[in-house]
C-alpha cells in the first residue's frame, strides 16, 4: 500500500510504502513514482515498511533507476526492508548486471 506521495515543498518527492508490496499495489506504485519523478525535484522513495514484495516491485525501483542514472536525477531508495531484499534475492537481485552506473540501491547503495 502506497501511504504517501507528499509533495515536500521545493525540496523534493517523498514516496513512501508499507505492508505488502505485489502486484496488485503495482499500479499505485508506478502511479507514485512517476509522478515524483516527473516533479523534477529530488525523490525519496522509503520502503522501511514494506512487509513482503514481488519482482513487480524491484522492476519498477530498477526502472527508476535506469531512469535516474540516464536523466541524471536525484533518487534515493532508504529502509531497504526484509520483504523487499528477499523478492531480490529470489528474482536474482542484486547482480552484476545493473546498468544505472551509481551506487545501486540492491547493491546496498541509496542512490538509484
Amino acid at each position: 500500500m502506497i501511504v504517501c506521495n507528499e509533495q515536500k515543498g521545493e525540496s523534493g518527492c517523498e514516496v513512501c510504502a508499507e505492508g505488502p508490496l505485489t502486484i496488485e499495489e503495482a499500479a499505485g506504485l508506478k502511479t507514485a513514482l512517476t509522478d515524483a519523478f516527473n516533479s523534477r525535484r529530488p525523490v525519496t522513495v522509503e520502503l522501511s515498511g514494506v512487509t513482503e514484495a514481488d519482482l513487480t516491485c524491484i522492476q519498477l525501483l530498477c526502472a527508476l533507476c535506469k531512469s535516474s542514472s540516464r536523466l541524471d536525477r536525484d533518487v534515493r531508495v532508504l529502509g531497504r526492508s526484509g520483504g523487499v531484499a528477499a523478492a531480490a534475492k529470489a528474482g536474482g537481485f542484486p547482480g552484476s548486471n545493473c546498468s544505472c552506473g551509481g551506487s545501486c540501491w540492491l547493491k546496498g547503495g541509496s542512490r538509484v
